[in-house]
């Protein structure tokens, strides 16, 4: 806090100017009050001229008046307006508000949903170069769907970058670089996932366990594979990110890293019971130390970065993935 003089005279009418400097006509008297107000309530009341009159003061002397304020609580108040509105058209670019949290999710080790923002926001400015949080409506996003699906893209596509998009309008709200009120996903529907049946005939899962691979690259896909069909359809990345503490006794017990961060059911634990086929899966493709915070399988290793460890998931899902394919095809 900075105490500083400000010198105010009255005029014939009701109000009062003042100036930060000390008068230079040293023959005009002025007066020192001492007046104990907040710098709000002088700008925005009546607490000062009130107390003025309590004084008694001849209507035209000037007067001293000492408040203590810093310069900052100052602008802050006098500008507000003008600091608001500069501070809209500072921030209205939706990739600013994209990039900011794009930065946040890596700095939290969320290298796979930053990636996803990432395709949201070049898929936005495809549709619109340099597009501004006041410039999503309801109409915007009839246009942009129908804008994806003319050019081949799935509703599950764009479902998944208008989610995105709409997390960006929430953050513009949440920082009044909006108005609630303009909130556009009121009156637009996001298109809900697409489910597609993948379910595999009782024949074609003994085609494909019984299968016989001649190289070790085929054998080792097939294995992660029925692990996978066996954990009642565990995704890869969660046997990546499997260690030998998620073994307790007959079980493996893991969460799905998609629903760690949801409170959807708790994120409850899921229990798999280790049968002959897992117990030997383990034996034959896992690491060959078993402390509790070693990785089950050889896909991760300690002290990876989030994005090294995103890249080791990614890798081993597109190679699985190739060997699955050419070997049912």
């Amino acid at each position: 806090m900075i105490a500083s003089r400000i010198y105010f005279f009255r005029n014939k009418d009701p109000n009062i100017i003042f100036k930060t400097e000390r008068p230079t006509l040293r023959s005009i008297p002025f007066t020192e009050v001492g007046i104990p107000v907040s710098l709000t309530n002088f700008f925005f009341a009546e607490e000062i001229p009130k107390a003025l009159f309590q004084l008694k003061l001849k209507p035209y002397f000037p007067i001293l008046l000492i408040v203590t304020f810093t310069f900052t609580d100052f602008e802050n108040i006098f500008y507000a307006e003008k600091t608001k509105s500069r501070k809209i058209q500072l921030n209205d670019g939706v990739s600013s508000i994209y990039e900011s949290h794009i930065q946040s999710l890596n700095d939290e080790g969320r290298i796979s949903t930053a990636y996803s923002y990432q395709d949201s926001l070049k898929s936005m400015l495809s549709y619109k170069k340099n597009l501004k949080v006041s410039q999503i409506t309801p109409d915007f996003l009839k246009g942009y769907e129908k804008w994806m699906t003319d050019n081949g893209r799935s509703l599950t596509t764009v479902g998944m970058y208008l989610r995105a998009l709409r997390t960006i309008f929430n953050i513009a709200i949440e920082h009044e670089i909006i108005d609630a009120t303009k909130y556009p996903f009121k009156k637009y529907s996001i298109p809900a996932p697409q489910k597609i049946s993948r379910t595999l005939k009782k024949d074609e899962i003994k085609q494909v366990i019984n299968y016989t691979a001649k190289r070790d690259a085929d054998a080792k896909a097939l294995d992660y594979w029925v692990f996978s069909f066996v954990c009642n359809g565990m995704n890869f990345k969660d046997i990546a990110l499997l260690k030998y503490e998620n073994i307790e006794g007959d079980f493996i017990i893991f969460r799905r890293s998609k629903t760690k961060r949801t409170t959807k059911n708790n994120s409850l634990p899921i229990m798999v019971p280790i049968d002959g086929s897992l117990e030997y899966i383990i034996m034959k493709r896992g690491n060959k130390s078993k402390k509790k915070d070693d990785y089950i399988f050889p896909i991760l290793k300690k002290g990876l970065t989030p994005q090294q460890e995103y890249d080791h998931i990614k890798t081993f899902i597109r190679n699985t993935n190739k060997r699955l394919v050419e070997k049912t095809v």
